[in-house]
C-alpha cells in the first residue's frame, strides 16, 4: 500500500504532532508499507529516527510572504525555491516570530462562542 501522510513540521522545536506522525510512519514502514511523511511548512524535529521526507511541501517562508504582501504572490519560481530551500528554512526557524491570534483566520467563531 502506498501512503502519503502530511505533517505540519515545527522547525527547530519538538512538536507532539510531528513526533506522533513520525512514529506512525515509522511503524507503517516497518510493517512493509510504502510511506512518505511529507512536512508541510518546515522540517520536522523528532526524538527518534526522523523518517520524514527531506523536501517541504509548502515552504513556510514563501507562504508567509505571500500572505502578507501581494508582491510576493507574483515572484518567479526560482525565488520561491530559494526561500523554500532547507538552509533558508533552518535559518529562518532559528528565531521565532510572535503569533497574533487576532490576525489568524477563523477568529469570529471564537468571539461568538464567548458571547
Amino acid at each position: 500500500m502506498k501512503i502519503l501522510a502530511f505533517t505540519a513540521g515545527a522547525a527547530q522545536m519538538y512538536c507532539g504532532s510531528c513526533i506522533r506522525d513520525n512514529a506512525l510512519a515509522a511503524e507503517l514502514k516497518r510493517q512493509g508499507h510504502d510511506v512518505i511523511l511529507m512536512p508541510i511548512y518546515t522540517h520536522t524535529l523528532t526524538d527518534e529516527t526522523n523518517v520524514s521526507d527531506p523536501r517541504v511541501f509548502f515552504g513556510g517562508i514563501s507562504v508567509y510572504l505571500e500572505q502578507y504582501s501581494a508582491l510576493f504572490r507574483k515572484t518567479p519560481w526560482l525565488l520561491d525555491r530559494l526561500w523554500d530551500s532547507s538552509w533558508a528554512l533552518k535559518l529562518a526557524s532559528r528565531s521565532g516570530i510572535p503569533v497574533n491570534p487576532a490576525a489568524s483566520g477563523g477568529t469570529d467563531g471564537v468571539h461568538a462562542a464567548r458571547r
